[in-house]
This record gives C-alpha cells, structure tokens and sequence, in this order.
C-alpha cells in the first residue's frame, strides 16, 4: 500500500521546500530529544543533591548530639569527682 505522499512524488508534483522539511525534520526531532533529556538529567541531579544534602545534615546532626552528650557525661563525672 502506498501512502499519498509516494503517490505525489511518483507523480512529481511534490512543492520545492519538501526536501528541505524532510532534511530539517531528523535534525529538530534531535534538538527536541537532546532538550528534554537535558531537563530530565539536570531535574535528577538536582534531586539527587537534595538528597546528598539532607543526608549531610542528618551526619552533622548525629555528630553534634554525640559531641554534646560527650561533653555532658565529662562534665558531670568531673562535678562528682569534684564533690
């Protein structure tokens, strides 16, 4: 079966710029492709930070209440070592 647009070019009547569109078309469907999978890459590093982040804060959290509980536990066994 043939579409209507081998039917038009078997009979030659196809307009001048046809052969432009169809040299264009792979080209913009690329950039089209390579732009959305930009945005989705950079939408997942983002996120992925976020993550890293939060992570992070969660580290320094535990850090400084193991510190603190550190200093706490000194301190009180110096105030009964003092007594």
């Amino acid at each position: 079966m043939t579409t209507w647009i081998q039917s038009v070019a078997s009979l030659g009547v196809l307009p001048w710029w046809w052969e432009i569109v169809r040299s264009v078309l792979p080209g913009l469907f690329a950039l089209i492709g390579a732009a959305g999978g930009g945005i989705f890459a950079l939408r997942r590093y983002k996120g992925e930070r976020a993550i890293d982040r939060r992570l992070d804060w969660h580290e320094r959290i535990c850090r400084a209440l193991y510190k603190l509980r550190w200093h706490l536990e000194v301190s009180l066994s110096l105030g009964r070592a003092s007594s």
